[in-house]
C-alpha cells in the first residue's frame, strides 16, 4: 500500500503507514520496496518476505543472505533466489521450495536457469532438468533467444537445448533485443545477431546504446548513430 513507508530509526529500520501507526517494529536492518506485494525484511544477517497483504512472514525459516542477496533476493517471476544451509534453491510466494534439491550456485529465475556444481556452469528449466550440461566458467539465465556462456577470457551464447548460437569467441555481449547484440572482439565492437549475421562489422572502437532501437558509433575521431530497427544511419557528428 502506497499509504505505507519504510522509516530508519537509529540503526534500525520498520515500516509505519500516514497516521504513524507502526506496521512493522523497528527491528530490522533493511526493508524492500513496501509497495510491493512481498517485500524483503532483513534481521541477524538473514533475510525474509513480508506479505504485505496478510501482514505477515511467508516463511517460518530465515535464509542466509548472499552477495547479490538484495537484487535477486527479490521476487522475479513468482519466485524469490534464496541461500540455505546446503546451497542454493528458489522460493514461491507462500515460501514453497522450487526444486527438491539445492545447488552449488543459481543465476536469476527465468525460463532457463543458470547453475552451478563442482565450479561449473549450465542451465536447468524451471522443473530441474539438466539443459546444458555444467561445463562452462560461468553462465547467466535466460529467457529469450540465448544465454550468455563463458569459457573464460571469452563469452558465446547458447539456445535453450544448449546449442552454440554464436561460437565462444567473443570478449563481451550487451543484448539490444532477445537476438541482437553488441560484441566485442579483439579490442572492437560491432553489432550482430543470434543467427550469426553481421549488422555492423566489428571494427568500431566504442558502440553503445543510446536511445529506443538506437546505438552510438565511435570512431576515433567521429561519431555516428544507427538505427537498427530500421537498418539505417541516422547521423554524423565529426
Amino acid at each position: 500500500d502506497s499509504a505505507n513507508f519504510a522509516v530508519r530509526v537509529g540503526e534500525n529500520w520498520g515500516v509505519l503507514n500516514l497516521d504513524q501507526d507502526t506496521i512493522l517494529p523497528f527491528i530490522y536492518s533493511f526493508i524492500g520496496h513496501v509497495d510491493s506485494s512481498f517485500f524483503m525484511v532483513e534481521k541477524d544477517f538473514k533475510f525474509n518476505f513480508w506479505n504485505r497483504k496478510h501482514n505477515s512472514i511467508i516463511s517460518d525459516d530465515w535464509f542466509e543472505n548472499y552477495p547479490e542477496f538484495r537484487a535477486l533476493g527479490k521476487f522475479n517471476n513468482g519466485f524469490a533466489k534464496i541461500k540455505m544451509d546446503e546451497g542454493f534453491n528458489f522460493i514461491d510466494y507462500k515460501g514453497k521450495l522450487l526444486f527438491s534439491k539445492t545447488y552449488s550456485n543459481l543465476g536469476n529465475y527465468d525460463l532457463n536457469i543458470a547453475f552451478e556444481i563442482d565450479g561449473k556452469w549450465g542451465y536447468i528449466d524451471n522443473l530441474g532438468k539438466v539443459i546444458v550440461k555444467p561445463i562452462y566458467d560461468k553462465t547467466q539465465s535466460f529467457g529469450s533467444d540465448g544465454g550468455i556462456v563463458d569459457l573464460l577470457p571469452l563469452k558465446g551464447i547458447v539456445n535453450g537445448v544448449g546449442e552454440l548460437l554464436l561460437d565462444v569467441y567473443y570478449e563481451d555481449f550487451t543484448f539490444l533485443t532477445d537476438s541482437i547484440c553488441i560484441v566485442k572482439s579483439r579490442g572492437r565492437y560491432g553489432l550482430i545477431n543470434t543467427q550469426k549475421d553481421t549488422i555492423i562489422s566489428i571494427k568500431y572502437k566504442f558502440i553503445e546504446p543510446y536511445s529506443n532501437s538506437v546505438v552510438k558509433i565511435v570512431e576515433e575521431d567521429s561519431q555516428y548513430y544507427y538505427n537498427y530497427e530500421t537498418n539505417k544511419w541516422i547521423k554524423r557528428e565529426e
